[in-house]
């Protein structure tokens, strides 16, 4: 069992960096996209550097904590699906297990709120006006 439990982390702290492509922050030119009523990604967005900077400062602080969070979710989800398939798992333990699980989801949703509203200190009024909102802090390949 505890072989089994040591390979689930491995496997949950590898996982999350190899699935993710890694978004560059390249403008695009296209005068549509910012009348439309779902707003400009940030990569899709043209800065100064001096934002270009504080914007990448606050995407890596938040990618970390996010890819963090992440692992923790996908090991206390695979704990639950082994709970839930142990005839002799008690009912206490399960909803513990998903009550941490509803726990970690609310710590994910108040992130990506911070992170937005961190973004919004870098951004001028337009921008802020034609930004696409709830978008995730790019998350790129590999360890940093």
């Amino acid at each position: 069992m505890k072989k089994i439990f040591v390979w689930v982390m491995i496997l949950a702290f590898l996982c999350p960096s190899m699935g993710f492509p890694a978004q560059v922050q390249e403008p695009k030119q296209n005068a549509e996209k910012t009348n439309s009523k779902d707003g400009v990604s940030l990569t899709e967005m043209r800065f100064s550097e001096e934002q270009n900077k504080n914007i990448e400062e606050i995407s890596a602080t938040y990618r970390n904590k996010i890819l963090q969070l992440r692992s923790e979710l996908i090991v206390k989800q695979i704990e639950l699906k082994s709970l839930l398939r142990d005839p002799e798992a008690d009912e206490k333990k399960i909803r513990g297990m998903a009550r941490d699980i509803r726990i970690l989801n609310v710590q994910r949703q108040k992130m990506m709120i911070d992170y937005q509203l961190e973004i919004r200190d870098v951004l001028t009024p337009e921008q802020i006006r034609s930004w696409s909102t709830l978008e995730n802090p790019p998350i790129k390949r590999g360890w940093k």
